[in-house]
């Protein structure tokens, strides 16, 4: 059996890597897309003590890391409700410099979803269904720490 000393004590998960260049905060682009999942982002960045911007209406064409009022951001996360995929994203769907990551939220569980979800899957470094909007605050909140 093992024994935890002093040493081993003072570990915790969650810290930064020292010098591992995707160890560091970041600002984060949040954007919800759905009017639940806008609420949820302005709530979510409004609580933050700061490293997060709220992603404004996309115009046609426009990159999801696009700069907001000359802030680039180091991540994005894209939020959709299951019940209000839009049809068509309104961004350009390709691989972006920022880290991108998509929560879809479903809060009843029986994975309802529309087309449009499938083109951010394609390009996101990490997709997650999930029923529990907090999962987006913790989230968003280790990214931006």
């Amino acid at each position: 059996m093992a024994t935890l000393t002093a040493a081993g004590t003072a570990w915790r998960p969650g810290r930064r890597v020292v010098g591992y260049r995707n160890s560091v905060p970041r600002i984060v682009k949040l954007i919800g897309l759905g009017e639940a999942a806008r609420v949820l982002a302005e709530d979510i960045a409004a609580a933050s003590a700061g490293g997060v911007i709220v992603g404004p209406k996309a115009a046609p064409g426009e990159p999801l890391d696009a700069a907001v009022s000359g802030i680039v951001p180091g991540a994005v996360v894209v939020v959709l409700h299951a019940r209000e995929v839009p049809a068509q994203i309104p961004f350009v769907l390709e691989r972006t410099a920022a880290t991108l990551s998509v929560v879809m939220l479903d809060p009843s569980g029986d994975g309802a979803t529309g087309n449009g979800q499938a083109g951010l899957r394609n390009v996101a470094d990490m997709f997650a269904s999930t029923s529990d909007p907090d999962f987006v605050r913790d989230l968003v909140a280790n990214l931006a720490s």
